[in-house]
């Protein structure tokens, strides 16, 4: 469980697709606390080996056999800014999206299964707020490749 101090990062995409077709997939971070919470609202994709504080989502695939999709893209991050820091209200969520088959090509027929992690490693401050540094996890989502 996380602490009030710690966001929620939720991912939502379509349950049924048909091979190669666009995914489109929300990427939700929401404060489930009580107080004010200040996150970097970024939301660059990576592969988990980048620079630290060039992205802040890492999306793993795994196919219908068990193997883990292949990162398709080198992604060119650059580090967060002052700009990109959102104040979330208790309550209050921070949405983006991305598409899935930008990174991954899902072709084979069957279920899927995508993870998502959301990372900040840069310290930042506003107002004398801290945001929130460290590593949270989406719950696993299943997209069903239909031919």
């Amino acid at each position: 469980m996380p602490s009030a101090d710690t966001p929620r990062f939720s991912i939502a995409g379509p349950d049924r697709i048909r091979p190669l077709q666009p995914v489109p997939l929300e990427l939700i971070l929401d404060n489930p606390g009580a107080a004010p919470l200040l996150v970097n609202g970024r939301f660059v994709v990576d592969e988990a080996d980048a620079p630290e504080g060039c992205f802040e989502v890492t999306l793993t695939v795994t196919g219908p056999d068990g193997t883990r999709l292949g990162f398709m893209v080198e992604v060119d991050g650059f580090e967060a800014s002052d700009a990109d820091l959102v104040l979330l209200a208790p309550g209050e969520a921070h949405t983006g999206s991305v598409r899935l088959d930008r990174y991954f090509m899902l072709s084979d027929p069957g279920e899927h299964t995508v993870r998502a992690t959301y990372r900040n490693a840069l310290v930042f401050e506003r107002d004398g707020q801290r945001a929130f540094v460290g590593v949270v996890e989406a719950a696993p989502i299943s997209i069903r490749v239909v031919p």
